[in-house]
């Protein structure tokens, strides 16, 4: 239990120099996660975005398990890892699809570079989870890189990754917006009352991932 309160943001604790950092505050990134899951059917996206919706539950899933139990960087690493092999291929959320496309002979040659890929997918979501998920510019961080994305998508012509990216800054408004209130210029330094955690930061981290890849793919490949 006394893990499990300051974990929800029930309880708050002064940050002390050379004191070990306080349990970490999770309401925001769960509201944050879970708002953008449940955009994705309520904005009626295309069935090519299931991968991204799988993705998320997943990687909410993660979070949650990494801000409870505070699993290392070795387990979240590897945990990512499989769920970058699973989401992004899977059409209708089966595991059909997912035995389907890695039982490909033509992805089964490419075999080494798809791990490869996955490998680097993973580490760039834990780095992006680890500059966001307890800093105060996290909220910062992640609009502008929204930001970077929508103006791609409209180059794109990505009408609805336009959507979503609209609907996924107005929540990371929020976690600023709450990051520069009042508390946040206390002379004595409190732990960020809307810190994404890793339930927040992962599930952000994948977005943008995923994001990055279909842009890229429409800007580069004309798909």
């Amino acid at each position: 239990m006394s893990r499990l309160v300051p974990a929800f943001g029930l309880a708050t604790h002064p940050i002390v120099r050379n004191a070990p950092p306080p349990g970490r505050a999770v309401v925001a990134g769960l509201t944050v996660a879970a708002a953008l899951h449940l955009a994705l059917p309520v904005l009626q996206l295309p069935a090519d975005w299931h991968g991204l919706h799988a993705g998320i539950l997943l990687c909410l899933t993660l979070g949650l398990l990494g801000d409870l139990l505070l699993l290392p960087a070795r387990a979240k690493f590897v945990a990512l890892a499989c769920i970058l092999s699973v989401a992004p291929v899977t059409a209708n959320l089966t595991v059909f699809d997912v035995m389907r496309y890695w039982g490909d002979p033509q992805v089964r040659a490419d075999l080494p570079a798809s791990i490869a890929l996955i490998a680097l997918g993973a580490a760039g979501i834990q780095l992006f989870s680890f500059i966001t998920r307890n800093n105060d510019a996290g909220g910062v961080v992640v609009t502008a890189t929204l930001v970077a994305l929508l103006i791609c998508s409209r180059a794109a012509d990505d009408t609805a990754a336009v959507t979503f990216i609209t609907a996924a800054l107005g929540t990371t408004t929020a976690v600023i917006a709450c990051n520069r209130g009042p508390a946040r210029r206390s002379p004595q330094r409190v732990a960020a009352p809307a810190a994404l955690g890793d339930s927040g930061s992962l599930v952000l981290g994948f977005i943008v991932l995923w994001l990055a890849a279909r842009l890229a793919s429409r800007l580069f490949s004309g798909h």
